[in-house]
């Protein structure tokens, strides 16, 4: 393997650039560029005193390295790990840098076919967390939940691994198995799942009307779902029995902004569906659009611990402006907006540049949304294939 190596100046220039840019948009600098080995001179929030940040520490630890360090080193690596620790310095789990041979797997095929386990990860207060496994994927049959904490995977511990190392270690080719242990809020004991990969093939949304209820699953709002939306608001106006609709966003652990607003538009007439507050508190809003062809039925939603970002959107605006009725459990609580920035070399910078707010101005992320009617779904309706949150929305509906 050829060894790729990075002048010490442009590393220099590299680092300096970025931590000037983390700085001085992030913490605010109210003092001039001093000496590279010096740093900025930033305001302390909590002492209102100045404080010096003194970046010869890492110069100091890069010659240190270089010169004590008995193994092979690999600067290009030593860099990543630089911008990497940089960015998980936010504590935000949803701020990352994706490696190279991370970034081409991580990032979400939305079109509907992808290899792995299924499902949707992130970093909370330090743990690996399952945001929530995809419908009929592996990771839904073998028994993983959202809001489990992972553990270990195999046999190595998470706490001990990076984002990117966690991702990497889960996918594989498939028919091969991965072991995972998680920790399950109100059960004791850590469970063993074993789950076998493979390549994922699904739809983003399906829809059904039996009798008099029309019933639409959205599983992630990908590309395909506005386009079955439009189906499906049809085929609801042309059967003149339909005496309500139930949108089902359980497990969808997001996707397309867009295709959140536009189904919300179907139901709402006019208005903000969601706000996004900025950095400095600037805030853009995003208001229904088109015609709200379903505005007229009633509307239950069902949401559970896996409906997450878009699903939020969806769920908080028709909880707002009282045009539905919400039934499950309280939603994940993802309610920020990440941006894809590439920074060269294969990096790329997912960093969270905004949050997400209700019509009301309330916070999504971290808050969640709370169900008008709350209904438990557990491990012994799913063996036995009940389901009493979608048999509630019916019963409302018939009310």
């Amino acid at each position: 393997m050829k060894k790729f190596t990075i002048p010490l100046f442009i590393i220099g220039a590299i680092i300096l650039i970025i931590i000037g840019y983390t700085f001085g948009y992030g913490a605010g600098i109210v003092g001039n560029y001093l000496n590279p080995s010096v740093g900025y001179i930033l305001v302390n929030k909590d002492e209102g005193k100045p404080e010096e940040l003194d970046f010869s520490l890492f110069w100091k630890t890069w010659d240190l390295v270089h010169e004590k360090y008995v193994g092979e080193i690999d600067d290009k690596a030593l860099v990543e790990g630089a911008i990497s620790g940089m960015v998980e310095g936010l504590s935000d789990p949803y701020s990352m840098v994706l490696l190279p041979e991370i970034s081409e797997g991580l990032i979400e095929d939305l079109s509907g076919a992808f290899g792995g386990v299924g499902v949707e990860l992130n970093m909370r207060s330090g743990y690996l967390t399952v945001v929530s496994p995809l419908e009929d994927s592996p990771a839904q049959k073998a028994g993983l939940r959202p809001k489990d904490i992972i553990l270990k995977i195999d046999d190595k511990e998470t706490k001990d691994m990076t984002f990117n190392e966690a991702i990497e270690a889960i996918r594989g080719e498939p028919g091969t198995k991965v072991n995972l242990t998680v920790a399950r809020q109100g059960v004791d004991e850590f469970i063993e799942i074993e789950i076998t990969r493979e390549e994922i093939k699904y739809t983003n949304s399906t829809y059904s009307i039996e009798n008099d209820i029309a019933y639409f699953r959205i599983r992630q709002f990908g590309e395909d779902v506005i386009e079955t939306a439009k189906k499906f608001a049809e085929e609801v106006k042309q059967n003149k029995d339909i005496k309500g609709v139930i949108i089902d966003v359980r497990d969808n652990p997001g996707g397309y902004f867009d295709s959140s607003i536009e189904i919300a538009s179907l139901f709402i007439e006019d208005g903000v569906i969601v706000y996004e507050e900025e950095k400095n508190d600037k805030k853009n809003q995003y208001e229904a659009e088109g015609v709200a062809e379903l505005a007229g039925y009633p509307l239950i939603v069902l949401i559970n611990e896996g409906s997450a970002s878009a699903s939020e959107i969806f769920a908080g605006a028709i909880q707002d402006y009282n045009r539905g009725t919400l039934i499950g459990k309280k939603t994940y609580g993802k309610g920020s907006v990440q941006s894809l920035e590439e920074l060269g070399g294969g990096l790329i910078l997912k960093i969270t540049i905004a949050q997400w707010l209700t019509p009301k101005g309330k916070a999504i992320n971290g808050e969640g949304i709370v169900p008008d009617i709350e209904v438990n779904l557990t491990d012994e309706d799913l063996q036995a294939d009940r389901d009493p949150q979608l048999n509630r929305a019916k019963e409302e509906l018939k009310r």
